[in-house]
């Protein structure tokens, strides 16, 4: 099984921001303060992107790199016991190991999915996370559906950033939501969250991802920078932590609960969709957040709970909402359910459907194509003698303009001249492209030119 390293590669640039930005106008919280509260990270972890890294294991470290897509820290803080509060600002501080590497701005995203810190400093390490798993495998080629980050073939970034449910957040100079300081002789680095990224940590998420979202303005300018922080197995004194200050006022009213709550079949075998609004809520608006539950018999507390990154986060009131669960048996009938909840953690009434699991429908056989590749055998690529060489290749092809060579064979290297004598689309012994295509479907074909002197001129080209 070949893994690409990334498939949402992007996502830390079209991350969602949050409804609302921290205030600009309020002071730092002062963690001397009576009403702020100091929480010290329990694990943390570097995610890298690197190819030769995706991999690797850093539960273990003393640093951490922050460096833009490429490296980003994870972070769990334990905030069980402030359930039921609601946060009403919210910074995060981290201490910094190598100050001479400048750093200028934070991006800081909640995760929303279990993971597993590690005891490695830079090694693979089975059953930990790392950027390509949430677990890693044995084998990387035979991993179990749980190794996954979310769904099959993704990675860390899909659990994060902005996607599939999780929240973030960014600090910058320029409106005073990120500053630097300076302690004794450590240089702390600080963001000010919006409150909803916390409270996701106490209600529905399973920690942080905290990277510099402008490094690559650094890279760009040929800076080679790798901004670190200290983590927890450095010493209590520098690890990362959270100040947060509670509302002195207590919401016990839950949201609305969900009045239109029904289901549908889904795209694939064994899928469902579940459609309802968004309630209201009569402090914030709108609620904060879903459980969504499902059960072929039993009841709410012994069903099964959808994995957290499959449920979206509540719009404005009347917004529709959408849940795809996969995987359930065909034939079936299921009970699911869905509860909205609000900052403070009050739930509302539990909205319930019945919905029986369509037969499995058989995948199609498909007709042959009696699409024959032509043998290189006993073939020359076409030539015109200390002019030029020629050939054809796929539009998805990739060809070393240097080299000729495909990437396949070797890109920086030399000399693979079988696919230029014959592939899916040319056979240079009848001088032919081939294009075969379902109705209403364009195709194309790369026409390879190769000089064999100084330069090429007047060079045309005649289809027949």
């Amino acid at each position: 099984m070949e893994r690409s390293v990334s498939r949402i590669l992007f996502s830390l640039i079209v991350a969602a921001v949050v409804a609302g930005s921290p205030s600009v106008s309020m002071a730092w919280l002062d963690p001397a303060s009576p009403d702020v509260v100091t929480v010290l990270n329990t694990e943390d972890i570097q995610f890298s992107y690197h190819s030769s890294q995706v991999e690797y294991n850093r539960g273990g470290a003393t640093r951490s790199r922050i460096k833009g897509y490429q490296d980003t820290t994870g972070m769990k803080f334990d905030l069980a016991a402030y359930h039921g509060l609601v946060v009403q600002e919210a910074e995060l501080h981290m201490c910094r190991s190598n100050p001479d590497n400048p750093v200028y701005s934070l991006a800081v995203a909640t995760m929303s999915v279990p993971w597993f810190e590690g005891t490695s400093s830079y090694a693979r390490e089975v059953g930990a996370s790392c950027y390509a798993w949430r677990r890693t495998p044995v084998d990387s080629n035979n991993p179990d559906p749980g190794d996954w980050w979310t769904f099959p073939y993704s990675d860390v970034t899909s659990a994060s950033f902005g996607n599939y449910g999780t929240l973030v957040s960014f600090a910058f100079n320029a409106n005073d939501t990120f500053q630097t300081y300076t302690v004794g002789n450590n240089e702390w680095i600080a963001a000010r969250l919006d409150p909803a990224v916390v409270q996701a940590l106490i209600l529905d998420q399973y920690g942080l991802t905290v990277t510099d979202a402008r490094w690559h303005t650094h890279s760009s300018v040929g800076l080679n920078y790798n901004p670190q922080v200290f983590t927890k197995d450095q010493n209590q004194a520098v690890q990362p932590r959270l100040y947060i200050k509670f509302a002195s006022t207590t919401d016990r009213i839950p949201p609305a609960g969900i009045a239109d709550l029904s289901a549908e079949q889904g795209p694939e075998n064994g899928e469902v969709v579940l459609l309802f609004s968004a309630p209201a809520d009569y402090q914030a608006g709108k609620a904060f957040g879903y459980n969504v539950r499902y059960a072929a018999g039993g009841d709410w507390d012994s069903a099964t709970e959808a994995a957290r990154w499959r449920i979206p986060r509540p719009g404005q009131p009347g917004k529709p909402q959408r849940v795809l669960l996969e995987g359930l048996t065909p034939e079936t009938t299921y009970t699911f359910y869905v509860q909205a909840y609000d900052a403070a953690g009050n739930g509302s009434q539990i909205a319930s459907t019945t919905f029986t699991i369509p037969a499995a429908v058989p995948t199609p056989d498909l007709a042959d194509g009696s699409l024959t590749v032509p043998s290189p055998v006993g073939k020359a690529v076409p030539t015109v003698p200390g002019v030029l060489r020629y050939w054809a290749a796929s539009e998805l092809t990739k060809v070393n303009p240097v080299t000729g060579n495909r990437m396949e064979d070797g890109y920086n290297g030399s000399g693979a001249d079988n696919y230029k004598k014959a592939n899916a689309v040319w056979d240079a012994g009848t001088n032919t492209i081939s294009l075969l295509a379902a109705r209403n479907e364009v195709v194309g074909a790369q026409l390879l030119i190769e000089r064999l002197q100084t330069s090429l001129q007047n060079v045309e080209v005649t289809a027949s």
